[in-house]
């Protein structure tokens, strides 16, 4: 694992093994959205997924290490195993082309924060991602 982010930090190339290329995109604008990126609803064969798109607002000099550190992102969260963090399901950099995207499964009941704001009376140390997945 070292020697892959060695090797996408020197390259800024991402590991074939991570791209997933069945993904549509639903509707024709963002659901949400936080301080770096877009959150868009979407599909992966018959799975609702939920794809963050990173806004890139930078000179062109800088874009490098931009996607340097979307490589580093997604290579951590890759290995990132606990019921509390969702699972990462893949890159997408068609769908939004220039920009990438990340891709994890799809909430029903949207973030943390929402989700804590619409239910303040919630058992916060049972599992976050049962409680947003829950319909």
């Amino acid at each position: 694992m070292k020697c892959l982010r060695a090797l996408c930090k020197s390259r800024n190339i991402m590991p074939f093994s991570l791209y997933l290329r069945d993904v549509t995109r639903e509707g024709g604008n963002p659901v949400a959205g936080g301080g770096f990126a877009d959150i868009w609803k979407g599909c992966l064969h018959d799975t609702q997924v939920c794809l963050k798109v990173l806004r890139v607002f930078c000179p062109e000099e800088q874009k490098a290490r931009v996607l340097r550190d979307f490589c580093q992102e997604a290579l951590v969260w890759r290995q990132l195993r606990h019921p509390n963090i969702l699972p990462f399901l893949g890159v997408n950099e068609d769908l939004f082309s220039p920009r990438y995207c990340l891709i994890s499964p799809w909430m029903v009941n949207g973030n943390i924060m929402s989700y804590l704001e619409a239910h303040p009376d919630h058992d916060r140390l049972t599992s976050v991602c049962q409680a947003l997945c829950e319909s």
